[in-house]
C-alpha cells in the first residue's frame, strides 16, 4: 500500500507546485536587446501584456522554433486575415548560464548579423545565474522551452511549455486584450 502511497503524494505535490508561480509578478530578469541596450522584464513590459519565451539550452531550439511563426503569424504580423490587433510585448529570451556564458558574445553578434531589425525586435539576451529563476518559476527540463503571459502590471497569467501547439496559440489569444 505504501509503495503505491508515496508515488501518488510526490505526484501531487509536484502537480500542485508546477503551476504554483501562476497569479504571480515575473520575478525581474536583466537582459539586453541585440543592440546592447539593458531591458528588465517585468519593469520594462508593464503596461501592456507581455509573451515571454525563456530558452537556456541548445536542445530546447527545436521546440522554440516552433513558436516563432505562430506567435508572428498571430499576434505580430498585421497583415493577417483576420484583421485583428493586439498591442502587447513579445520577447524571446535566450539565457546563457553557467558554461554557456562563454557564447554569449558570439551569439550576440552572430544573431545581429543574421536577423533583420524587426525579427531582432522580438529577442532579449541574459546572462547569469539560473538558480533564481529555476526556483521561482519552477523551470523544469532545461531542454523545453517555457513560455509565459504577462498581465500589464506583471503578473503571470498564463504557463506553457515545450512544442507550440494550436491550442496553447488560442488559449493564449484568449487571455489577450484586443486592441
Amino acid at each position: 500500500m505504501k509503495k503505491i502511497l508515496y508515488p501518488f503524494i510526490l505526484f501531487l505535490f509536484l502537480s500542485s507546485t508546477a503551476f504554483s508561480q501562476k497569479g504571480e509578478l515575473f520575478p525581474s530578469l536583466e537582459g539586453e536587446t541585440i543592440d546592447n541596450k539593458a531591458f528588465t522584464i517585468p519593469e520594462d513590459s508593464k503596461g501592456k501584456y507581455t509573451i515571454l519565451g525563456l530558452s537556456w539550452s541548445n536542445k530546447s531550439e527545436d521546440d522554440w522554433n516552433t513558436w516563432l511563426q505562430p506567435v508572428y503569424d498571430k499576434f505580430i504580423n498585421s497583415n493577417n486575415f483576420m484583421q485583428t490587433s493586439y498591442d502587447i510585448n513579445i520577447y524571446f529570451i535566450a539565457m546563457f548560464t553557467g558554461l554557456n556564458k562563454t557564447a554569449y558574445k558570439g551569439v550576440v553578434e552572430k544573431s545581429k548579423k543574421r536577423l533583420g531589425k524587426d525579427a531582432a525586435s522580438y529577442l532579449l539576451f541574459y546572462k547569469g545565474k539560473l538558480k533564481e529563476y529555476k526556483q521561482k518559476l519552477n523551470l523544469g527540463n532545461k531542454d523545453t522551452p517555457h513560455f509565459y503571459v504577462l498581465d500589464e502590471t506583471g503578473k503571470i497569467v498564463y504557463i506553457a511549455t515545450g512544442r507550440c501547439s494550436d491550442e496553447k496559440i488560442d488559449e493564449i489569444e484568449a487571455i489577450l486584450p484586443e486592441e
